[in-house]
Formats: structure tokens, sequence, C-alpha cells
């Protein structure tokens, strides 16, 4: 039972087969209390609100909105298609009226075309710096070896670079292509347009998977990159690597 003074509550505790006792409890003693809960309580909700906006905000900077395009309708779909056909026509238009030799010249004397032919009226357009490749890796098994790298566009994101793309594994002067990723066999070369298409507007994964042979010893890779009509974007010859 509790009875109210003027400045404290006494409380009569009962006990079973014990006397009861008179407990006296200060008035200050229980605000105290209720102010303390009521503190804690306040700061609880306000530590919890600051640390979820803060995840919000952390969350909210790592999203990337240059990503984020408008859905274009099918209708500028097919317009914005239409004017890159029609753009690349009038260039192999241009190439096909120029003068311009396929014989290797001074510019491109440092790539090692091997099988590859040079496309008609080619341009060495790899000084504009459009693409370059990062993050090399080479993984295996007992009967595979995987050449992974990155394509990344120095460009704006709304420039987006196309194309195509050879990979080449050189073993000794045995030459091992991808997409083909055997020893080419053929009477002639191969043409630019046989290898992978690429489109990439920030950064795109390249893996590319050869056969293993059990006489390697050590291998290097030769990447060339193509513009979709045939002109050079990039070239590099890797680090050898030891199988």
């Amino acid at each position: 039972m509790i009875e109210k003074s003027q400045d404290h509550y006494q409380i009569i505790k009962y006990d079973g087969d014990v006397a009861p006792e008179l407990l006296n409890v200060p008035k200050s003693y229980i605000r105290n209390l209720l102010f303390l809960f009521f503190i804690s309580v306040t700061l609880f909700l306000g530590l919890s609100f600051i640390y979820g906006f803060k995840i919000f905000f952390s969350d909210l900077k790592k999203l990337d909105f240059t990503q984020l395009k408008t859905t274009l309708s099918p209708q500028e779909q097919l317009e914005n298609e239409i004017k890159i056909i029609t753009n690349e026509n009038k260039i192999l238009i241009q190439k096909l009226n120029s003068k311009s030799s396929t014989l290797v010249n001074d510019t491109i004397k440092d790539v090692q075309w091997g099988l590859l032919e040079i496309p008609y009226a080619m341009k060495d357009l790899r000084s504009q710096k459009k693409i370059k490749l990062e993050n090399f890796e080479l993984t295996q098994n007992p009967t595979e070896i995987s050449f992974q790298f990155n394509i990344v566009n120095n460009g704006a994101e709304t420039e987006k670079v196309q194309g195509y793309f050879w990979v080449a594994m050189v073993h000794g002067t045995q030459l091992f292509y991808y997409p083909f990723a055997n020893e080419w066999a053929g009477d002639i070369g191969l043409k630019f347009t046989q290898g992978e298409t690429f489109g990439v507007s920030r950064l795109r994964p390249v893996k590319t998977p050869f056969s293993k042979k059990l006489e390697m010893k050590q291998v290097r890779f030769m990447i060339y990159i193509f513009t979709r009509e045939g002109d050079l974007l990039h070239y590099q010859l890797s680090e050898p690597y030891v199988i």
C-alpha cells in the first residue's frame, strides 16, 4: 500500500508472516528516476535517428546517378540506331573512296599483326586514348587458360565506344586467337569483324578462355581493339605469364 505525504511516499511492505515494513521514498527520488528515464529514451531515439540518417546518406553517396538514364521509347531507340548506322555508312563510303594503303605504315609498325588482316584504309586512333585496359589477370586449370581484363571508357559515359576486339595468346611461334580460342589453320587471315563485339559506356569486363597444352611453359597475350568501321583503337602486348 502506498500513502502520499507532502515530501515523500510511504510504502508499506507486506512479506508473509513477517511484520509489515514502512518504507519512505522521497518524491525527489521518484522525480529524478523519471527524469533520467525520459532523458535516456530521448537520447536513444535521437541517436537512432541520427545513425539512421547517416546510413541513409552514406548509401545515397554510393549510388551512381550517372547510370540512371531516361528510358527511351521504341521509336527513339530506333531513331538512334538509324543515326548510328547512317554515320557508320558515311565513314565506310569515305574509306572506300580513299586511296589509303592497307599496308603497314610507319605509325603502326609497332603492332604485331600475326594472322589478323589490316582493315582497309584503317586509321590509327590510339593517340586519342578513347579506352584503356585495366586489371589483367590470368587463371588456369589443367585444361584451360583464362585471360581477363577490363575495357574502360576514358571519355564521358554518354560517349559510348563500340567495336570489335581480338585477343591472341602467343606460345613460341604458335598463335591462338579468341574468340576462336584455338590455333588458326585457315588459308586466309582473320578479319576484324570476326572478333567479339563490345560496347562500353564505363567499364566492360572481358574473359577470354584458351585451351591449355601440356607443352606450354610461358605465354603472352596480344590485344587488338577496333572501331566498328575498322580503325585501330588500342593495341597492347602483355607481360609474360608462367604456365
